[in-house]
């Protein structure tokens, strides 16, 4: 079995999980005449926009992803280039101040960033 199919099958019984504690709360609530007809009937219609909601959301986001791949095709693996490293998105020129540059950076759990007007400086942390 890998990963992810264990991974699912633990978010599925977690889930169940707690949706038998909702109910048995629910059950707790009713049997001690806490709650009655009406707060279940509340609670069922939030419960029910809150779906809706979730099933709308997710619906539009996979439509969003749909249309991405249609405009342009299946991901073809990595760029062939690597992405620039001496300048950044906004066009600052980017420092490094480590050996061995941003092929080294990613070796380091910390960096930190330095912006001076247009320079961006990477250096370790500690």
């Amino acid at each position: 079995m890998t990963v992810g199919a264990m991974r699912q099958k633990a978010h599925i019984v977690v889930g169940l999980a707690f949706w038998a504690l909702f109910a048995a709360l629910w059950i707790k609530l009713f049997a001690d005449h806490k709650a009655g007809g009406a707060a279940f009937r509340d609670t069922a219609i939030q419960l029910a926009a809150v779906v809706g909601v979730v099933v709308a959301v997710t619906t539009w986001w996979i439509r969003h992803n749909v249309g991405i791949y249609r405009r342009k095709g299946p991901r073809r693996g990595r760029p062939s280039q690597p992405p620039p490293t001496d300048v950044d998105r906004l066009g600052r020129a980017v420092r490094w101040d480590l050996p061995g540059g941003a092929i080294a950076a990613r070796e380091h759990d910390h960096l930190i960033v330095a912006l001076d007007g247009d320079l961006k400086t990477y250096r370790r942390a500690g």
